[in-house]
């Protein structure tokens, strides 16, 4: 068909259907849906007296849908569907056939809270520091975290589920993971530090996230 044409499927049954049948259909989009218009319109059921149900819009976590256009659709609660799907963000209903939306897809930003907890030993004329970060992360997953330590702490260590490496620049520590994450994630920070014994000054905490 041409660009943006009907096309025509037919759908044979191994045997007669009366009564309610279900068929189940995936359109695709090629490409990434993000930030661009993207136009949906219904499908149409060849010689049906009549057409109503229900469209559900869904998006992973870190991406926001947002309708810009509907026509002949009526937007409901995401909870009167009778079906439930994962992840929904909207729900229409229509009651005749022709309808159409218009909807865009952006990514959120992701936004960071941190809380830490620093634990101090002093030993003789040497410090150990171990600083339990707390992070609770919303909007988009994120696969680096970044840190913020004191000069004058070494052996610098981060322990944690899916830490696949880390990088220091001056007193900034990026830690990479193998996984992008979202909710809460907790990671420890390990490091010593020498001082002098007989009166020298002692460095606790100082550890920040700077996101």
């Amino acid at each position: 068909p041409p660009a943006g044409g009907a096309q025509s499927v037919r759908i044979p049954f191994r045997e007669p259907v009366m009564g309610k049948t279900l068929v189940r259909v995936r359109l695709e989009i090629g490409g990434s849906p993000l930030d661009r218009e993207i136009a949906i319109r219904g499908l149409d059921v060849a010689g049906a007296k009549n057409e109503r149900g229900y469209i559900v819009i869904a998006a992973d976590q870190g991406i926001q849908a947002e309708v810009t256009k509907s026509d002949k659709l009526r937007e409901i609660h995401t909870g009167a569907t009778p079906m439930r799907v994962a992840k929904a963000q909207m729900a229409y209903r229509f009651r005749e056939p022709g309808w159409s939306l218009e909807l865009r897809a952006k990514q959120n930003p992701p936004s960071i809270r941190c809380e830490m907890f620093h634990l101090v030993s002093v030993g003789d004329g040497i410090t150990y520091t171990a600083a339990t970060a707390t992070f609770f992360i919303t909007g988009s997953p994120v696969d680096k975290l970044r840190f913020r330590l004191p000069k004058g702490l070494a052996n610098v260590e981060f322990v944690g589920r899916d830490i696949q490496g880390q990088k220091q620049e001056d007193d900034v520590w990026t830690v990479t993971l193998r996984r992008r994450v979202i909710g809460y994630y907790t990671l420890l920070v390990t490091a010593n530090q020498r001082y002098d014994p007989r009166g020298g000054p002692v460095l606790i905490g100082g550890i920040e996230c700077p996101d």
